[in-house]
């Protein structure tokens, strides 16, 4: 068994799970998948406001959306980059909430995105996920919104590619 972990962009896993250079990837999901591939494993994925821990902000939980743009005229926005599947949904979303922001970043990581807040240099919505990881050692103020973005993750294979017990018991046990 060889165990590859890696942060790519979901068209980059799409095409590898497809060429069948990899077995699975977790994806955030786009409107369609390539026909030889299917979702084994789908769940959602939460995101949350994070401001710097200095933040002069207050916000009543939950913040209203429309409510963002007064939040984000004292901080930078941070987005992660709208080349992806979530920011090409996550800049829908903000324009159909009525939130018209320029981001002064885009990033194509959430750690890094996160860090940058902890650091004071901005404001971003991230996976709530991709805080459970994020060091005590700096952190960053949540707030939830109202609505909250959500995004749906999905575990991909090949239709036809044979399951290893190894790869079963992953889908089986995947923690999302």
């Amino acid at each position: 068994m060889q165990l590859h972990v890696s942060h790519e962009r979901s068209d980059f896993i799409l095409a590898a799970v497809e060429s069948r250079e990899l077995d699975a990837g977790i994806v955030s999901l786009p409107p369609r998948l390539p026909r030889a591939l299917e979702a084994a494993r789908r769940f959602h994925d939460d995101f949350v406001l994070v401001l710097p821990p200095r933040s002069t902000v207050r916000c009543a939980e939950p913040l209203p959306v429309r409510d963002l743009p007064s939040v984000l005229k004292r901080h930078r926005w941070l987005a992660i980059t709208r080349q992806s599947v979530t920011g090409q949904r996550l800049q829908a979303w903000l324009e159909r909430s009525g939130v018209r922001c320029e981001p002064s970043l885009e990033a194509d990581n959430f750690d890094f995105i996160v860090n940058l807040v902890s650091l004071g240099l901005g404001a971003s919505l991230v996976p709530h996920r991709a805080l459970a990881l994020h060091p005590r050692t700096r952190p960053v103020l949540r707030v939830r919104t109202e609505p909250r973005f959500r995004r749906e993750l999905a575990v991909v294979v090949s239709r036809e590619a044979e399951r290893s017990a190894i790869l079963a018991g992953f889908l089986e046990n995947v923690l999302f």
